[in-house]
């Protein structure tokens, strides 16, 4: 079967989407599908590539919001571009987020060319800027391009119940959750490979416990109020590691020091090595959709601790899996990081172990696929 999938964003640029996009595709592939993701051009790659055996082709685009919200350019390439794309013949097509101008591109293509096609939603709340007046602005944005979305492709999942909650707010009906989902065997596979000890390049004793914070380093993931937090407490022999990059990189550079390291970008296997060395994995943010993140986190058996978002209550059912915090204000995150030598043995190892096995059980990428394709075979038949 030949499949498209339209998303705003792909590697190598970071974030959940993307990683959600490619870890399909391969996993499309793998079963013997041909797979193509349309995408935006944001870092000057190539228009049309190999990347890992998904074919991508990529619109010049304007980096709009620091690249959260990405915009093809009307010229030459892209018109060129748009006529070869139009040529190509595909049996299914996939759509990534609604709130694109993209996905408006991906589901008018689907209806042109008379292809089945479903949207799925990753987000639960509005993009934010954080400025009041251009937030509204940006929200009747969103619900009229969203309107517009709708009239085209009648097929909407979501990646959590909560994303599925959130469409209702546009007035759609999620019919079924898509979740998220983390490659497990590759992750023990790099585990068990892995050689360098990341304690010992960072210089932290070996007694000493980690707490990790991996993904975009933007205002919406907390990464401030969480190193604020953490010099605030300064607990005795934990060490915060951050992995990632973004445009409050520099500003977090400001709190670098013996037990707080700032890693920048970090390729997968590295996040995984150092995932594999961690004793906590924190995520503070102000929403998401489903955490890639934190699945990674699980499965490398750290102990989870998350603001209330997205849909971590799907994977940390109780505090016997993990911690919830009310939300992510400096002053909430200080309180959990003073808590945690207090957390028991016992109870730290029975979280990780139940939070590693719902994992495992309800969200790899053999589970996400087969449900997609059901879906694809019912709509196509």
């Amino acid at each position: 079967m030949k499949i498209a999938i339209f998303s705003a964003q792909f590697l190598p640029h970071m974030g959940g989407v993307e990683n959600y996009t490619y870890h399909l595709a391969k996993k499309m592939i793998a079963e013997g599908h041909q797979v193509s993701v349309i995408t935006c051009n944001l870092g000057g790659w190539d228009r049309t590539a190999d990347f890992d055996g998904i074919l991508v082709y990529r619109f010049d685009a304007f980096d709009f919001i620091q690249g959260r919200y990405p915009i093809a350019k009307k010229n030459r390439a892209n018109a060129k571009l748009k006529k070869e794309i139009n040529r190509l013949e595909f049996d299914y097509v996939i759509v990534n987020t609604r709130f694109y101008l993209h996905s408006l591109y991906g589901v008018n293509f689907a209806r042109k060319k008379h292809i089945p096609c479903m949207v799925i939603e990753h987000g639960t709340a509005h993009l934010s800027v954080n400025v009041k007046l251009l937030d509204v602005i940006g929200a009747a944005y969103e619900h009229a391009l969203t309107y517009l979305v709708k009239k085209k492709c009648d097929t909407f999942y979501a990646v959590s119940k909560n994303s599925g909650k959130w469409l209702e707010h546009f007035h759609i009906h999620a019919q079924g959750v898509l979740y998220n989902a983390v490659a497990d065997d590759e992750i023990e596979a790099i585990i068990q490979e892995k050689k360098e000890a990341v304690k010992t390049k960072l210089h932290i004793p070996k007694q000493d416990r980690v707490i990790t914070f991996t993904g975009r380093l933007v205002q919406e993931k907390g990464i401030l109020q969480l190193l604020a937090a953490f010099q605030a407490v300064l607990p005795k022999h934990l060490h915060l590691c951050i992995a990632g990059e973004g445009i409050l990189e520099n500003t977090a550079q400001a709190y670098a020091g013996a037990q707080i390291h700032l890693l920048g970008r970090l390729s997968f296997k590295e996040v995984i090595a150092l995932l594999s060395e961690s004793d906590y994995f924190i995520l503070p943010s102000d929403s998401e959709g489903f955490s890639t993140s934190v699945l990674e986190a699980g499965i490398c058996e750290c102990y989870i601790i998350s603001s209330d978002v997205g849909g971590i209550r799907e994977v940390i059912l109780d505090d016997t899996y993990g911690m919830i915090l009310p939300n992510n204000r400096k002053e909430d995150i200080a309180r959990a990081l003073s808590a945690l030598p207090n957390l028991k043995e016992e109870d730290y190892r029975k979280a990780i172990q139940l939070t590693k096995e719902r994992i495992k059980t309800h969200f790899t990428w053999e589970i996400t696929y087969r449900k997609i394709m059901e879906i694809i075979q019912n709509q196509t038949s």
